[in-house]
């Protein structure tokens, strides 16, 4: 792997494990809970924020950041969620039903799946709390000031 692939997999790497922890900030920590929860779907994502003040405020968060179809599809995604919620809250639907109801702007968010990759990646780029050192280079460097201060 060449070294700027390495660098940028190692920063894509800490971030999913700060997302987990929590420590990302806004608006990367939207971003990547958006695309993570999208591995299921909108109706998993919508779930899984579970109030309606969180989901609008990630969506406002990600709206900025997101290309005018995404944004439509999820726009479109939400209204399918809040136009069904009672029959979602009271299990009237079956898994089957629930899957259909969403396949459409999950199938639109699948087909560009790589547009959130970017995105992200485009974000991660400008996100400065993500550092990674390289050790090795710098304990070489502090071996030769070193050495250098002896002679």
């Amino acid at each position: 792997m060449r070294k700027m692939e390495s660098y940028t997999y190692k920063r894509w790497t800490k971030m999913w494990r700060l997302w987990t922890h929590h420590r990302l900030d806004s608006p990367l920590e939207e971003l990547v809970t958006y695309d993570n929860y999208m591995t299921y779907g909108h109706l998993y994502y919508f779930q899984y924020l579970k109030n309606d003040h969180d989901i609008k405020r990630n969506i406002w968060i990600i709206k900025k950041y997101l290309s005018n179809e995404m944004i439509q599809n999820l726009d479109k995604a939400y209204q399918i969620y809040q136009d069904n919620l009672e029959l979602i809250n009271n299990k009237k639907l079956s898994d089957f039903e629930l899957e259909n109801l969403f396949m459409e702007v999950d199938e639109t968010f699948y087909s560009d799946s790589y547009e959130m990759t970017k995105i992200i990646m485009r974000e991660l780029s400008d996100y400065t709390d993500i550092k990674i050192y390289n050790f090795k280079k710098r304990n070489k460097v502090m071996r030769k000031i070193k050495s250098s201060k002896k002679s």
